[in-house]
C-alpha cells in the first residue's frame, strides 16, 4: 500500500513538473536571410539586411552581431534593435540591419612608412566565416544590461575586395618644393650678407 502511495506521489510530482515546464512562455526568434556571402571594400562600411519573426509566446528587441572570424576583420559593428511581437510568422518577418566597417587586409607597398605606398592587389582575394547571430537586447537597448543570444543564427562569409592605387607622389613633390624654397632663401640671404 505504502509502495502504491510512493509511486502515486512521484508520478504527481512528474506530472506537475512537465506541466510547468510545458506552460511556461517560450522566448525566441527566426531569421530570414538572402545571402550568405557578401563581396565587401577593406576600411569601409557594408550593411545586410535581415528578416526576423517570432513564433513564440514572448516579445522580445532584436539586434544582429557578428560570430566566428568575421570578429577579425571587422572594427565596428552596428545593429538597431527591432520590437519583434511574440506570434509574429515567418511571412510576415520584420526588417533588421547590421552595418559593420571592415578593416585593412591587404598590405600596402610604402617607401616612407605610411606615406608613398601602393597597393597592386597581386595577392589572392581574402575571406572570412562566420555567423549573423539574433541577440536580445534588454528593453530594447544595446548595451544596457547583459544581452543573451537567442539561439539563432545565420552562415555568412564576407570577400574581402582588394582596391588598387597608384603610389601619390604628392608628397614628395611638396617636400621638394620647399627644400628648394628653403635652399633659394639661403642663397639669397647668403648673397645679401656679402
Amino acid at each position: 500500500m505504502r509502495f502504491k502511495i510512493a509511486i502515486a506521489f512521484v508520478t504527481l510530482v512528474l506530472c506537475a513538473l512537465l506541466l510547468s515546464v510545458s506552460g511556461s512562455a517560450k522566448k525566441g526568434v527566426g531569421i530570414k536571410w538572402l545571402t550568405e556571402t557578401e563581396m565587401v571594400t577593406e576600411n569601409a562600411q557594408h550593411c545586410i539586411e535581415y528578416g526576423t519573426y517570432n513564433p513564440w509566446d514572448e516579445d522580445v528587441y532584436v539586434y544582429l552581431s557578428v560570430s566566428g572570424d568575421l570578429t577579425e576583420v571587422i572594427t565596428s559593428e552596428h545593429s538597431e534593435p527591432v520590437f519583434v511581437p511574440a506570434e509574429t510568422p515567418s511571412s510576415e518577418a520584420l526588417p533588421v540591419k547590421i552595418c559593420f566597417t571592415v578593416s585593412k587586409v591587404y598590405q600596402d607597398d610604402c617607401w616612407l612608412g605610411p606615406f608613398l605606398c601602393e597597393q597592386t592587389c597581386q595577392q589572392n582575394e581574402v575571406s572570412y566565416e562566420g555567423q549573423v547571430v539574433a541577440m536580445e537586447a534588454p528593453g530594447g537597448n544595446v548595451g544596457t544590461g547583459s544581452a543573451t543570444a537567442l539561439g539563432v543564427s545565420v552562415p555568412l562569409t564576407l570577400r574581402v575586395r582588394c582596391n588598387p592605387f597608384d603610389r601619390d607622389w604628392t608628397l614628395l613633390y611638396v617636400i621638394v618644393i620647399i627644400i628648394v624654397l628653403i635652399l633659394i632663401g639661403l642663397f639669397y640671404r647668403k648673397k645679401k650678407r656679402k
